[in-house]
């Protein structure tokens, strides 16, 4: 050891009056190291092959949940941790405005939870009124500088449809209602986006029979246009379905749903029938996008075996699936995008988040504790 330091030491030592404040500076200091480290930092991985990419998402584990982003594979935290040990956080979905991450989901202790809404990982308060019994928030998009957010809100046990501008509540009208107090018309909306100045709205809407006896258990699709309550082409001998993602594309309305056992999409009113899935059962999310003119779609139904959830690409001619049917693995998919040529889809693999190019899926940094991760939406440079 060098005499300067060794006389550094000594001198540190004899001043005894001081050696207190100095052990209280360290651990401050570490203290401070420690915060910065569970509010932005987590390990950086090595970037994936594929540069430029930008991408959003959420991943939970043991001690809660939390937003993210990728840079080149590089994951960096956003904001605080959302949830606990004890209290589960799970996104529906996710967009990205100006610099600032946006979600909506659950956070849970037991049962179906509590609606949630956040922005960089904080929490956020939508309005609703005094005497609604629950929320639903299923989807949210950016535009003009305002965040909107699609779902539904519960009066007296019926679901009544509706969307949020900042925090401002809008109704969506349903057609059908009566002054019958035993006939009711519920709905919900499912997706929503903004074109040109004005709101689009995609979901559904079904007749509740005698309160206390029981719901109709099928729902009719159905759409809205700056607040017009729609309902898009059916068969005649068919009158029930929903509709699960709707996108303005070159000034069409491009809707995406499941008419009875079949799934379907409407470009500009016209139906177009496609095969449903082999191995699904239910559809829960549905994604669309169009380019030179070709309708590209990404889906995730349950399995018919149980065991999870199944993403499937609409390549125009067949469903191409993302799970393995001999390893009984599971898969989401949550937006798809059509960049340079090349197909992207976002989503999860075993609970992991990921994304496709083309059909080939690229892993994204969790970490080792994760029970949940997925990535919602990305961008490329």
């Amino acid at each position: 050891m060098p005499s300067s330091t060794i006389m550094a030491i000594y001198n540190l030592l004899s001043m005894e009056h001081l050696l207190p404040r100095v052990l209280r500076a360290l651990f401050l200091f570490s203290c401070v190291l420690f915060a910065a480290s569970c509010f932005e930092k987590d390990e950086a991985p090595e970037p994936d092959s594929r540069p430029g990419v930008q991408a959003i998402g959420f991943y939970s584990g043991d001690d809660g949940g939390r937003m993210c982003r990728w840079d080149n594979g590089r994951r960096t935290d956003r904001g605080f941790r959302m949830g606990s040990a004890s209290q589960s956080v799970y996104c529906t979905a996710m967009t990205s405005s100006e610099g600032n991450i946006h979600a909506v989901g659950w956070d849970s202790n037991t049962g179906l939870g509590r609606p949630a809404y956040w922005i960089n990982g904080i929490q956020k308060e939508l309005p609703r009124p005094a005497d609604s019994d629950w929320v639903f928030y299923n989807s949210v998009t950016a535009s003009g500088g305002k965040v909107y957010v699609g779902g539904s809100y519960y009066l007296s046990w019926y679901s009544l449809p509706c969307y949020w501008v900042g925090s401002k509540r809008v109704e969506l009208p349903l057609d059908g209602q009566t002054s019958d107090p035993f006939i009711k018309v519920e709905g919900e909306c499912s997706s929503i986006a903004v074109s040109g100045g004005k709101v689009y709205a995609a979901g559904h809407y079904r007749t509740v029979n005698i309160p206390g006896i029981g719901h109709n258990p099928m729902p009719s699709p159905c759409y809205w246009v700056d607040g017009v309550f729609m309902t898009p082409d059916m068969p005649v001998w068919e009158s029930t379905g929903e509709c699960k993602s709707i996108i303005v594309s070159d000034g069409k309305i491009y809707i995406f749903g499941r008419i009875g056992s079949r799934v379907c999409y409407w470009a500009d009113g016209a139906r177009t029938d496609l095969p449903y899935p082999e191995y699904a059962s239910n559809l829960e999310f549905a994604s669309m996008c169009v380019s030179e003119g070709k309708v590209h779609v990404a889906i995730t139904c349950e399995s018919v075996w149980g065991t999870g959830s199944i993403a499937y690409y609409w390549n125009g001619s067949e469903w191409v699936m993302f799970s393995n049917r001999q390893n009984y693995d599971s898969s989401t998919a949550f937006s798809i995008k059509v960049i340079c040529g090349k197909v992207h889809i976002t989503g999860s693999y075993n609970n992991r988040p990921c994304y496709w190019v083309d059909g080939e899926r690229v892993d994204l940094s969790a970490p080792a504790s994760t029970t949940r991760g997925y990535c919602y939406s990305l961008e490329v440079n």
